[in-house]
């Protein structure tokens, strides 16, 4: 399990996982794609690269490897039209929040093993203090009942990146109870 501040760090760790295990899935659970390019990007913001850059898609001098075929962005909603087109030609598999559910994510990967990765801006605004929020989420239980659904032998890691704490430590301390609520299915 990594907790970071940011997915920038995923940089780091998924091409170990793709050299690790190249049969592994990505599952990329985020309010947005993070399938930009330098070319493409209009902030220029390395974690709206990450994901773009493990897959090859351009050079971030930390390796790539992933296979955007063995990728699947989950709850993304806050694509531009580059993103989505790098996305869709790329052969990403994309599932709206409206679209998700652990049955459909569990189709696709079949018996595969997987590293999930967890942005928390990926939930409705609200649940948990992130930066980067987007209306129209996704629930901490839908999240739950996936990792639920998933056969713990078969996940292979955990990222969970930005998290914003506030300055309100009964905020703070909500936000972590519902954090470890969603991953409590990893510890049974």
């Amino acid at each position: 399990m990594l907790l970071s501040n940011t997915c920038s760090v995923s940089l780091a760790s998924l091409p170990v996982v793709a050299e690790k295990h190249p049969d592994a899935y990505i599952l990329w659970i985020d309010a947005h794609g993070d399938f930009n390019t330098p070319d493409t990007t209009d902030s220029g913001y390395l974690g709206g690269m990450v994901l773009a850059a493990v897959c090859g898609l351009w050079e971030s001098g930390h390796g790539d490897g992933v296979k955007t075929q063995k990728t699947i962005i989950i709850g993304a909603r806050d694509i531009d039209d580059d993103e989505k087109y790098l996305i869709e030609t790329n052969n990403v598999k994309l599932i709206k929040p409206e679209e998700f559910t652990p049955n459909n994510v569990i189709h696709i990967i079949g018996d595969s093993p997987v590293w999930i990765h967890v942005d928390w801006d990926v939930l409705e605004p609200g649940y948990l203090p992130a930066d980067y929020c987007v209306e129209n989420g996704i629930t901490p239980k839908q999240i739950k009942s996936l990792l639920q659904e998933i056969p713990n032998e078969k996940i292979l890691g955990l990222e969970l990146a930005e998290f914003n704490a506030s300055n309100n430590k009964d905020v703070n301390d909500k936000a972590v109870e519902i954090i470890l609520d969603i991953v409590s299915p990893l510890f049974k």
